[in-house]
């Protein structure tokens, strides 16, 4: 909300959809508010082995770009990129971007998906 009443203090400009997904696009997913999210990108090298780390930023990108994963589709996918693929292992993963809201789990349709939608976008923009 920052980010668009700065851009809207210009007389001149009114406040549209594509105003807000400009916004949106090139200052909140951009450069000006990286420091607000950057931890989420730090923190994968805080809770995961350095081994780990790139098998979730493949999980989360598969995911980012699905939008929404049954568990057996994102087992399959860890399968495909793990060494040495364990059932542990993958539910060590799962367990832990739950607990740290990267992910959530809907019960109702079965399937995981980004806790929030700015975190997805963020996800694809830094690494899609």
């Amino acid at each position: 909300m920052s980010a668009l009443l700065n851009e809207s203090k210009n007389p001149k400009v009114d406040i549209s959809e594509e105003l807000v997904q400009s916004v949106y696009k090139k200052r909140v997913l951009g450069i000006e508010c990286k420091t607000y999210f950057e931890h989420y990108f730090q923190r994968l090298s805080i809770y995961y082995e350095p081994e780990e780390v790139e098998i979730v930023k493949e999980l989360l990108q598969e995911l980012a770009t699905q939008d929404t994963m049954q568990q057996k589709q994102l087992y399959l996918k860890y399968q495909s990129i793990a060494k040495k693929a364990t059932t542990e292992q993958f539910n060590d993963i799962i367990g832990t971007l739950q607990n740290e809201f990267y992910i959530s789990w809907n019960d109702e349709k079965k399937s995981f998906s980004f806790t929030t939608r700015i975190l997805k976008d963020l996800w694809l923009y830094r690494y899609g």
